[in-house]
């Protein structure tokens, strides 16, 4: 068994011991529960959706952004980032067919 798969187990554990607690002991332990389930759903995130991953998909989708409008602002287009999705498509693939249309 993995560490990843021990930790959510314990976790589930951990979930289940504060729900029996409140249910025997009539005591509100609500925050904890939220805690519990809290790492319990980034556990069960993809790696490409948690926050501090590297491969994040939005930070990944952000930087591959700014990148073609920097490459668009070198090739003359302004402000790339303020155009239509179509108006930005159409220039993205202008100058990708004129690139490698340059020997």
């Amino acid at each position: 068994m993995g560490v990843e798969q021990h930790l959510f187990e314990e976790n589930l554990r951990q979930r289940a011991l504060l729900e029996c607690q409140m249910l025997t002991e009539e005591v509100d332990l609500t925050s904890q529960l939220l805690e519990v389930d809290e790492i319990l759903l980034q556990m069960m995130q993809p790696v490409n959706m948690l926050p501090d991953s590297p491969i994040n998909a939005c930070r990944v989708l952000e930087a591959n952004f700014e990148k073609t409008c920097i490459e668009l602002e070198r090739c003359g287009v302004q402000n790339p980032a303020e155009l239509s999705l179509y108006a930005f498509d159409s220039r993205v693939q202008y100058y990708s067919q004129q690139k490698a249309a340059q020997p």
